[in-house]
């Protein structure tokens, strides 16, 4: 799918599209991030620092499959400034992530993709609200 989506508005429903492709995304950062925990902490973690075990090559899969994730943020309609700031935050991971031994371990407390979830979800409430303002904005 190479459409780009928008962000619904404040009480519309949104696509089945939308809700499919925002699925993944979750579903993906999730795994990658914060799937697994230590037994005993609060400490969880994904199969991110797993595959950065892998010097170099596990770093680059990473971020790589972060990549992914941020093309179906774009098309689910993430505005262009939104996805720098993703794009930032997969290079911070990266290269954090080629850190020797502790690269693995920043993974687990960094989890940009879980961050990147994070922002486009704020971004797609301030979208919604936004749009349920506008009307009443335009009145007074």
């Amino acid at each position: 799918m190479s459409e780009r989506l928008r962000f619904p508005r404040h009480g519309e429903q949104a696509e089945p599209a939308f809700l499919a492709l925002l699925g993944r995304l979750e579903r993906e950062s999730i795994l990658l991030d914060s799937r697994f925990r230590v037994p005993g902490t609060d400490i969880r973690f994904g199969i991110d620092p797993l595959i950065g075990i892998i010097p170099v090559a596990g770093d680059i899969i990473g971020a790589a499959w972060s990549l992914r994730l941020l093309a179906i943020a774009r098309q689910l309609g993430t505005e262009p400034a939104l996805v720098r700031k993703m794009l930032l935050i997969i290079a911070v991971d990266f290269l954090l992530g080629l850190t020797p031994i502790l690269g693995p371990l920043i993974d687990i407390f960094f989890r940009s993709n879980m961050r990147n979830l994070g922002l486009l979800l704020e971004a797609i409430s301030r979208a919604r609200a936004a749009a349920h303002a506008g009307p009443a904005a335009k009145d007074q």
